[in-house]
């Protein structure tokens, strides 16, 4: 089990409640959009909806720039900085820490990769579970 479940729960209904919130996106992050989708997405964005995608794809964020972009991006919270003057903001790196802890221990694991991939699903796909393997959701919406 890699993630707490109470800790999430505590955390979603937080976060929930305080939608949108201001987020910055790693670079790491902007730069696997840019090599893999040829998308700039400005390191400023705003977390505009959330999900719990089970123990393996964690807290998952709709993210929507001041710059509009043409598809939507998903990314795990544990990719995105949040101000420290929030709140919620220590509950947060408290998830982020244990998760990417538990992570890093599972990538011994068969068929894991470190490098997140981005792939493409349909609209009818959202309405499924998504289980994303990886720290990064593999999984990017279509709109």
């Amino acid at each position: 089990m890699i993630d707490h479940p109470e800790q999430v729960e505590r955390l979603m209904e937080r976060l929930g409640t305080a939608l949108p919130i201001p987020a910055r996106l790693t670079p790491e992050v902007q730069m696997i959009l840019r090599r893999q989708r040829g998308v700039t997405v400005p390191a400023d964005c705003s977390v505009t909806w959330i999900s719990y995608a089970g123990d393996d794809g964690g807290i998952i964020c709709r993210l929507e720039a001041p710059v509009e972009t043409a598809e939507a991006v998903f990314a795990s919270i544990t990719h995105l900085h949040f101000d420290p003057r929030l709140p919620f903001t220590r509950e947060i790196v408290s998830y982020q820490k244990h998760r990417v802890k538990r992570l890093r221990i599972q990538l011994n694991r068969p068929g894991l990769t470190a490098e997140p991939t981005i792939k493409r699903v349909s609209a009818t796909t959202l309405t499924k579970a998504v289980s994303c393997t990886r720290d990064v959701c593999p999984y990017e919406f279509m709109t």
